[in-house]
């Protein structure tokens, strides 16, 4: 490697989080797949947004909802409403932002409570990204994140390959891993090139 350095992600690297892991080629889509606002062709624009997949989304929302018997109240419906129409990631404050002038009795707190819930559910999943706030995530099915450090911007990406990494040395047997999630930190184009 160039001036003797070692790809970041290998192991002996000086980053942060080294990995046993080499760095993985980068994927092809298949033919008629999105590619996402990045322009780069291998990231998955994953989370649909169009009409019809958002009526998707809250059907199936409301439908666990029943399930669980979780009552569906207007402060609930409005809350995950926004989460299913913005791929953002929005965080509790954002959620609130959007809701309150529809919901004008709805506090900041309930805002949280109602998260956690969902959470707690399985109903939404809770992004970790850069910095101090949880940002909050409709899109259930399996995949990534890339995490920009200095615009806060999280991408959704899919590779079938990072579902499948194997566990690294030290994890205790009979481990069991029910879900995998990556969280790639870097800097986004815009971010990078401005």
């Amino acid at each position: 490697m160039a001036g003797g350095r070692e790809r970041e992600g290998e192991r002996g690297s000086s980053h942060p989080f080294p990995f046993p892991f080499p760095i993985l080629p980068p994927v092809a889509l298949p033919a008629g797949a999105a590619v996402d606002r990045v322009g780069r062709g291998q990231i998955m624009d994953y989370m649909d947004t169009t009409r019809p997949a958002v009526e998707s989304r809250l059907a199936a929302f409301r439908q666990r909802c029943a399930d669980l018997g979780l009552a569906l109240t207007p402060q609930r419906l409005a809350i995950y409403q926004v989460l299913a129409r913005d791929d953002s990631h929005p965080a509790a404050e954002d959620v609130f932002r959007r809701v309150k002038p529809r919901v004008p009795s709805l506090s900041l707190g309930t805002v949280y409570r109602t998260l956690e819930l969902f959470e707690a559910h399985g109903l939404v999943t809770r992004v970790h990204a850069a910095g101090d706030q949880a940002r909050f995530d409709a899109n259930l099915d399996p995949h990534h994140h890339l995490v920009c450090l200095r615009c806060r911007r999280v991408i959704d990406f899919e590779d079938p390959r990072l579902d499948r990494l194997p566990l690294p040395p030290g994890v205790p047997d009979g481990f069991v891993v029910k879900v995998r999630r990556v969280h790639l930190l870097g800097l986004c184009p815009g971010c990078r090139d401005g």
